[in-house]
């Protein structure tokens, strides 16, 4: 796993730094759209200058198999948590970070996906971390509803094509012999494995050329009902309570992470009591969510320390 560390200047306080576990959007699957390899990897982490600001450590896996080679990480629950939680861990090994065990954890899209199962299962993968609370802008949850109300359009057959393929290398015995092939059709197969070497930062027109064809023409089957690709889907989908704060952001504007599937989720954490706080943007889309959440966000935060 690779990633970032970013440590604010000037000296620790004497109970040390809080950390911020920052979960990125998705970039792509390859090892080359890896945030941290990008040409301005501290552009990309939503809140950054504010979070030093305030005195956080801020940390930022790539997620496995991006920066380096690995196992495949994409909307991959277990794996996503593990590399959220382990770059906190690895800060705490480095010299001069001056960092304690408290964390929190800050996700948007796909990084949303990963914090909250971070969250869900820190206490028993990093017990060693005392966990504050987990933040999330427009976050995939429910993954079988937001492939269905995604699949229709370039960015669900860009999304489906990198997920497809991580869990086809991820879940080989429990899938069919020939996992794609039983729900893609020969074009989207030929497809993927074009789009999983393309990032979504600098390559979108390249992406969009090979996805726009195969829009209604990518899946034979519906994976939300197929036996075994729906029910990975329900394993993927963080769906628990969680024994800390809870921050929440969406966009009213966002076409991609419906408005609509996020406020089930609200309802159902506060549903299962967990403490909530949740923040609808009016003007909002998917792209602008995280940064307008900024100020609300750490107000929050600032509550938990």
């Amino acid at each position: 796993m690779s990633g970032l560390v970013i440590v604010p200047d000037g000296p620790a306080p004497k109970d040390g730094r809080t950390i911020v576990s920052w979960a990125h959007p998705t970039t792509g699957t390859a090892p080359r759209c890896a945030p941290s390899r990008g040409v301005a990897p501290f552009a990309l982490i939503e809140g950054l200058t504010d979070l030093l600001s305030d005195g956080y450590v801020v940390v930022a896996t790539d997620y496995a198999g991006m920066g380096i080679a690995g196992a495949s990480s994409f909307l991959i629950g277990a794996t996503e948590a593990a590399n959220v939680l382990d770059i906190a861990r690895a800060s705490r090994t480095m010299p001069d970070t001056g960092t304690s065990d408290r964390l929190i954890l800050w996700g948007h899209s796909q990084g949303g996906h990963a914090a909250l199962f971070a969250a869900e299962r820190v206490a028993d993968y990093a017990p060693e971390l005392d966990l504050l609370g987990v933040g999330v802008a427009a976050p995939a949850t429910d993954l079988t509803r937001l492939l269905d109300a995604d699949i229709g359009d370039v960015s669900g057959v860009t999304i489906g094509a990198y997920a497809f393929d991580s869990y086809a290398r991820a879940y080989p015995s429990q899938l069919p012999e020939d996992p794609l092939g039983s729900i893609l059709t020969p074009a989207g197969v030929a497809a993927v494995p074009r789009m999983v070497t393309l990032c979504l930062l600098g390559q979108n027109g390249e992406l969009h050329a090979i996805a726009t064809p195969l829009i209604g023409k990518f899946t034979s089957a519906n994976p939300a009902v197929a036996p075994d690709w729906s029910e990975l889907l329900v394993e993927n989908s963080p769906d628990e309570h969680l024994a800390v704060p809870l921050f929440v952001a969406q966009g009213a504007k966002d076409t991609l992470i419906k408005p609509e599937i996020t406020a089930r989720f609200v309802a159902a954490r506060k549903a299962d009591g967990t403490a909530v706080t949740s923040h609808v943007y009016p003007d909002a889309d998917h792209a602008t969510v995280a940064l307008t959440a900024l100020n609300d966000l750490r107000a929050w935060m600032r509550t938990l320390t």
